[in-house]
């Protein structure tokens, strides 16, 4: 009776261990905003560096400090506009307004608009 008892006794503690033993952990996905992968400000750097490799004077330029967040080609993308600015420092007026499109997941650009 005694070998029972501490046979009955062993398998309780040892279920019972494994019921509360805590899984081990998953590989986490990448980090994501609420808004996607990319955070605003990262956009908006992404966006102006590539304007600049384009040739864009970003002077000229009224500088973004927002991006939205779309669906553009069934991509989840940001849109950052850049508007002229009445006249740039040296008094010439400046091109015409430009967006950059920066992918979300990839961080690929797209243009549209400008002179």
């Amino acid at each position: 009776m005694r070998s029972i008892l501490a046979i009955v006794t062993c398998l309780a503690f040892l279920f019972l261990g494994a019921a509360c033993a805590t899984p081990p952990a998953a590989t986490a996905p990448p980090a994501r905003t609420d808004q996607g992968v990319f955070v605003p400000g990262k956009a908006l750097a992404i966006a102006k560096n590539a304007a600049v490799v384009r040739g864009a004077r970003l002077e000229s330029y009224q500088i973004p400090q927002s991006a939205e967040l779309l669906i553009r080609n069934r991509r989840l993308c940001w849109a950052v506009v850049f508007s002229p600015k009445e006249k740039t420092d040296a008094g010439a007026p400046a091109g015409g307004p430009f967006t950059v499109f920066v992918d979300d997941q990839t961080g690929a650009t797209e243009f549209s608009g400008g002179k």
